[in-house]
């Protein structure tokens, strides 16, 4: 197992030693220290950020054309030459007399066609003379396009041909189970069926995946090269793999981050602002000291879209968007009643009340803010936190994330609108009961005046009706804001 140590300039990262002594991982080929630009740097990089000197794996010089893609590597007294089409997809790599030719679905190698794929998996080209002849490869992948097992029919029996297993960042595990029967190019795709780029010169690997929009190296966990959507994840350096959590997070092509849990893909001025308030949640967990999560609350605009408009307007409203769990049934309805008193149940209108921060954290209750929502709607969000919950200990934090349905930047500072069908009163501020003393029999009307007359009416909140023996809360029914 590697044990790095990261030395940075900024974001961008100069210099890495091991003090492990294993080179199956990470190899480090270069005697650096922490010191920047002292001569002895592993990384240098050119004016746009693409790194163009990697002394590790014996990289000297990398040229980059105007989209940032690498177009000659010098590598170890060899040369890697690649060529795009005009929208940067790879149409050809020239290494050694070696030239593959990338024609969409159908890879040649020195004008021998090797393979091209199937939904299944690949076909693998074992014959080109007269009918095209070979195998048909099978591959099975998990939940982030890792191709895991590839495997073929061989008679009445079926033989594996490779067999893979990941590291988060996308090492391959040694030791076990790491089968490969197969020369062909095809079994270069592994990890999220990338293909490696696995040339060898002077003894060193390049070891880099090609993702499309960038290369990637798995042994450090880096992006080689920078983001074409830079702009959106402003928040997280440019050459973080997957935003540094894989486990949650996959980046298919070098550009968008997709959330694997459930499939949130943010973009735009959405992006910025789920990136800001994660790495915010993170801090306060840390800050905290827990050890589950990261835990995410996704109210869907496309699921509950009443829920979704009362949630972003709780935010502008300046409600926290992180929330801690309550476990505590009985402080959950109090808070519940709290929260909603002043909203008499329309359930005969298949209407529920919804409140934000939620009852059931040490948020709510007390100027929670309230509003009716669908019936549906508010048993789905009541599925999505009971799961939630179930993951979770008392107290512990979750993030709140209100996720559009379009890919489109949203207004930020336009106000979410209520919805017209569902009318919303006035939220009432919220007092502590005044509690007023009935005279004794006998007592003048005027004694009984002046203990009322205490009651700070100017400060009473809306809804609020004053008799001589009693105060008596009323709903603020017919109220619009």
């Amino acid at each position: 197992m590697d044990n790095l140590n990261y030395y940075y300039n900024g974001n961008q990262l100069h210099s890495i030693t091991d003090t492990s002594a294993y080179t199956t991982g990470f190899n480090d080929g270069n005697s650096s220290d922490n010191i920047y630009d002292n001569g002895n740097d592993d990384y240098k990089y050119d004016a746009n950020g693409n790194i163009i000197l990697d002394k590790n794996s014996g990289i000297t010089s990398i040229l980059y054309n105007h989209l940032n893609l690498p177009t000659t590597v010098y590598f170890n007294g060899s040369t890697i030459n690649y060529t795009y089409d005009a929208n940067g997809v790879k149409l050809r790599k020239v290494f050694n007399g070696i030239t593959t030719d990338y024609d969409k679905n159908h890879i040649y190698v020195n004008n021998n066609l090797k393979y091209f794929n199937h939904t299944e998996g690949y076909f693998e080209v074992t014959s080109t003379s007269g009918l095209v002849g070979g195998n048909y490869i099978y591959q099975y992948k998990d939940h982030i396009d890792n191709i895991r097992l590839s495997f073929k029919k061989s008679g009445s029996n079926v033989v594996i041909v490779s067999e893979k297993n990941y590291y988060p960042f996308g090492l391959t595990h040694l030791g076990y189970n790491n089968t490969s029967l197969s020369s062909n190019i095809a079994e270069k795709k592994g990890f999220t069926s990338k293909e490696l780029q696995d040339e060898l010169a002077g003894g060193k690997n390049l070891n880099w995946y090609d993702f499309g929009a960038r290369n990637y190296n798995a042994s450090i966990g880096r992006w080689m090269n920078i983001d074409p959507l830079a702009e959106k994840y402003s928040p997280i350096t440019l050459y973080a793999f997957a935003a540094n959590s894989p486990l949650n997070y996959i980046d298919p092509d070098g550009r968008d981050i997709i959330r694997i849990n459930g499939g949130v893909k943010f973009t735009g001025e959405d992006a910025k602002k789920a990136f800001r308030a994660i790495k915010a949640a993170e801090r306060s967990r840390k800050k905290e000291k827990k050890k589950g999560g990261p835990f995410i609350h996704f109210v869907y605009e496309s699921i509950t879209p009443h829920i979704y408009r009362h949630t972003r307007n709780a935010f502008r409203k300046g409600k926290t968007n992180y929330l801690h769990y309550d476990s505590n049934r009985t402080r959950q309805r109090k808070r519940r009643r709290w929260a909603t008193k002043y909203y008499p149940s329309r359930a005969s209108e298949g209407l529920q009340r919804d409140e934000y921060p939620y009852a059931s954290t040490y948020e709510g209750g007390e100027g929670a803010l309230v509003t009716y929502v669908p019936s549906k709607e508010n048993s789905s969000q009541g599925g999505s936190l009971g799961a939630l919950y179930s993951q979770m200990s008392d107290g512990d934090g979750f993030l709140v994330l209100p996720v559009p349905t379009d890919t489109d930047p949203e207004p930020v500072d336009v106000p979410v609108t209520t919805p017209s069908d569902v009318p919303v009163p006035v939220i009432p501020p919220i007092y502590k009961p005044v509690k007023v003393k009935v005279p004794k029999p006998g007592a003048s009307i005027l004694n009984l005046f002046n203990r009322i007359l205490n009651i700070p009416f100017l400060l009473a909140p809306p809804g609020f009706e004053y008799n001589f023996d009693h105060i008596n809360t009323l709903p603020p029914t017919g109220l619009k804001g």
